[in-house]
This record gives C-alpha cells, structure tokens and sequence, in this order.
C-alpha cells in the first residue's frame, strides 16, 4: 500500500515522471485510463495518485470525487495535469494542478512532498475491508459509466442503489453482474430491462458495489439476457426520448 499512482494517457509523460519517482525512491505503479486507476487505487491504495484531468474512460476530476468519497481511499493527496491552459484554470479541484508543460521533476518532487507529509499520519485500514468494493454518488459517476467499467474489467458482483424519494421514503434498485455481464436488475416492482432502463434515469442517489454475489442475489432465471453495451444503449436512447 501507499507510494505513487501515476494515470495518465500520454505514455512519454507517464514513464517520465515514473522514472523521476523511482530516482527518489518512490515506490511507484502507471496506468493508462481511468478504469484501470479506478481498480488500481481499490485494490491497493496509494498515498498519491497523479492524474490527468482529461482520462480516458473516467475523466481526472471524476476519479478524483470518487476516490476522494470512497472509505477506502478517502485519504490519499491529488496532483492533476492539466493539458491545456484552460484545463490548469478548472476550479473546484481538490487537489494540486500542474500546469502544462509537466515537469517530470516537478511532479516527483510534489509527490515526495505529499508523501512525506501524509505517510506517517495514514491510519491502518482494517483487514476486513473488501479491496474491490466501490461506492460513491451517481451524480459523480452514473450507473451506465459505471457499468460499462465493470463490463470492461470484467467484474462479477452487486449494485445496490438508494435515493431519497421525497417526504422520508427512500427508493432503491439492484444491479447484478456476471463476470462484466448484466444479468439482473430491479427496482420496485419491475425487474430486468424494465427496471434496468428505470435506474439509468437516476442522476443522484447512491451506489455501493460489492465483488461477492451472494446466492439472494443471483437470480435462478437471468432476467437480462441481451448483450450488456446493447442494454446500455437502448437504455441511454430510451432516456433521451423521454427527455426530449
């Protein structure tokens, strides 16, 4: 655990600054997009993650909410690099910008820095916590993106979903995946593409996935059977339809 995450599309770049952190003794991992950094920050989370604000598959400024929201990783520093001006203007970010061009020894010698800094102060995390599990806000990163994450990594597991209804009532739905694959959604009383289609409306309200599928879970019948990214699809049109 701890050291460098580095996620960064510009593979020069990356290897760059991978090499500046190793000359300081860094320890040090590179990914390319931002599901990968997603998994890999999960799986074993670091003390810094340098990300650039515009990702591939899950943008830097995304990836950082969603990092910063989750139990797991809720403590680690952000140093974004921004590949444009205006990028480097973007306000809101919690955490360091690095304006471009990106110094190599400038980003490794903030990274020294926040680790020097933080390293001693982070609290043991508990054993029992599940290394692959993710929960955050829809409104930060929606049910198909998130889907389309888990299809691409191919995750077995559960989506449990909540949001407030209004006057006290909180309305929920659940996502099962099988190795990536969709195989069950409900919400009330509808179930699979029905129900499906009804959770891919939800812009807020929350969302806690789970790796383990528990057999309560796991329907005998799959209630989805058509390919996952055609579900999504259908599910994005039928939403835009409605909106128009």
């Amino acid at each position: 655990m701890g050291g460098v995450l580095i996620a960064d599309a510009d593979s020069d770049r990356g290897r760059r600054i991978e090499a500046a952190c190793a000359e300081l003794g860094l320890p040090t991992r590179i990914v390319m997009h931002g599901a990968a950094a997603l998994e890999a920050a999960l799986a074993e989370p670091p003390t810094v993650v340098v990300v650039q604000l515009g990702l591939p598959l899950i943008a830097g400024e995304q990836l950082g909410e969603i990092l910063a929201t989750n139990p797991r990783t809720g403590d680690l520093s952000l140093v974004f690099l921004a590949d444009t001006a205006a990028e480097a203007a973007t306000g809101g970010l919690s955490g360091e910008v690095i304006s471009p061009p990106a110094s190599a020894d400038e980003v490794a010698r903030l990274a020294e820095r926040l680790l020097a800094r933080l390293e001693p102060k982070a609290s043991p995390k508990p054993e029992a916590v599940d290394t692959d599990g993710v929960e955050g806000q829809l409104s930060q990163l929606p049910l198909a993106d998130l889907i389309q994450l888990f299809h691409v990594s191919q995750k077995s597991g559960v989506v449990e979903l909540s949001r407030d209804a209004g006057d006290g009532a909180v309305e929920t739905g659940t996502v099962v995946l099988r190795d990536g694959d969709l195989v069950h959604a409900a919400t009330g009383v509808a179930v699979g593409e029905k129900a499906f289609y009804r959770l891919l409306e939800w812009d807020r309200g929350k969302f806690d996935f789970q790796p383990s599928l528990p057999s309560a879970s796991e329907p005998q019948t799959p209630s989805l059977e058509k390919p996952t990214r055609a579900l999504v699809r259908e599910g994005l049109r039928q939403a835009q339809e409605r909106a128009r």
